[in-house]
């Protein structure tokens, strides 16, 4: 029993370390407009860690020929029935972690 418990809080801190890594390595935005920039910036990869909200969206984020990561603790993007939340093209990669998408629409091609 003794050796579980302290082979449980080994790998719990070392969870907790990768985790604050990973938080630290991002790029703090706190509005779909921040991400818009950053993903218009050229970069070719992005790791972004989106603020916990409702952020509202009327266009679809673009993401072409770019590796995006958007991790976040809660936060949901709303595209209020307009649109699609993303477009990705061109080899692009999207990938998200901790973040709703609610209302989008599309159309499949």
């Amino acid at each position: 029993m003794l050796g579980e418990l302290y082979y449980a809080e080994r790998y719990h801190r070392c969870l907790i370390r990768e985790v604050t890594r990973a938080a630290a390595a991002s790029t703090i935005v706190a509005s779909v407009n921040e991400l818009r920039a950053a993903l218009s910036s050229g970069n070719r990869s992005i790791d972004a860690y989106l603020t916990p909200g409702t952020h509202a969206l009327k266009m679809p984020l673009v993401v072409r020929r770019q590796h995006l990561i958007v991790r976040s603790d809660g936060a949901t993007i709303d595209a209020h029935g307009f649109c699609r939340h993303f477009l990705v093209q061109e080899a692009g990669i999207l990938e998200l972690e901790g973040v709703r998408l609610i209302n989008g629409s599309g159309i499949v091609a």
